[in-house]
């Protein structure tokens, strides 16, 4: 058995986890496919199955215990590496495999929207970029790549989701970087998994916003929302990205 230590990016600074891995290294490259995941474990404990972001499917891994944390608990969403149980068969339609899992080389940081904006603290510290090609909604989380300055102890606490404003079936939100005297020359990545909350609880969490009567979902069956993202850039720029539909609960 030997221990791998993963640095995540959300880049090397937001976690640093060791997991322990029996695989054997002339195996450790033999994959079918990899996923960004949500790891769920069932309410009695024991059986985890995992939501594919990308696939659509529902995996079922034969090793759930390569996932564990030190504190034997399970991270709520990942990246990982897998390969096809035996006989199993990609087929079209077929949303259910059984996998083997080969290697977990992201573990994605995972927040609440905040309540508000926090006016309180330090002068937020400006972001270099949103990062449009790492940034999708699915399964009810809004995962936002974006580059940034750090001195090298940002966490992901510096880091807040917020909604500002709404405009007929669009929910604006801001990323906020709360860190202060950051180095200008100190860049990195981040990537922080957002989870959407429900109508309702948008509505009691932003209820300034009155957005019972202003944000009108849409679709056929009226689930559907836009969410755009900004951020407050280098000299007095808006960073921002094209709205992103995402599915909204009840």
């Amino acid at each position: 058995m030997k221990q791998v230590k993963f640095f995540m990016i959300a880049a090397a600074i937001f976690v640093g986890i060791t997991f322990d891995s029996c695989l054997d290294s002339e195996n450790e490259n033999a994959w079918d496919g990899y996923d960004y995941v949500t790891i769920e474990e069932s309410a009695w404990g024991g059986y985890i199955t995992l939501l594919g972001d990308f696939s659509g499917c529902t995996f079922i891994p034969s090793n759930p215990s390569l996932l564990q944390l030190q504190t034997n608990e399970y991270p709520e969403r990942a990246r990982i590496f897998y390969k096809l149980a035996k006989d199993e068969v990609i087929t079209e339609g077929k949303t259910e495999y059984k996998i083997e899992i080969v290697s977990c080389d992201l573990l994605l940081p995972v927040k609440d929207f905040s309540r508000t904006e926090d006016t309180g603290g330090p002068t937020p510290t400006p972001l270099i970029q949103l990062d449009a090609q790492n940034t999708w909604a699915v399964n009810d989380y809004i995962n936002i790549g974006f580059t940034f300055h750090t001195n090298g102890k940002t966490t992901v606490q510096n880091f807040d989701l917020f909604a500002e404003s709404v405009e007929s079936n669009t929910l604006h939100v801001k990323l906020n970087h709360s860190e202060e005297d950051v180095v200008a020359n100190y860049e990195s990545q981040g990537l922080i998994s957002f989870r959407i909350p429900s109508f309702t609880q948008l509505s009691e969490i932003y209820s300034s916003l009155d957005l019972s009567n202003i944000l009108i979902p849409f679709g056929e069956n009226k689930d559907s929302i836009y969410i755009k993202v900004t951020a407050e850039g280098d000299n007095n720029r808006t960073l921002e990205l094209n709205p992103i539909r995402v599915k909204i609960r009840n």
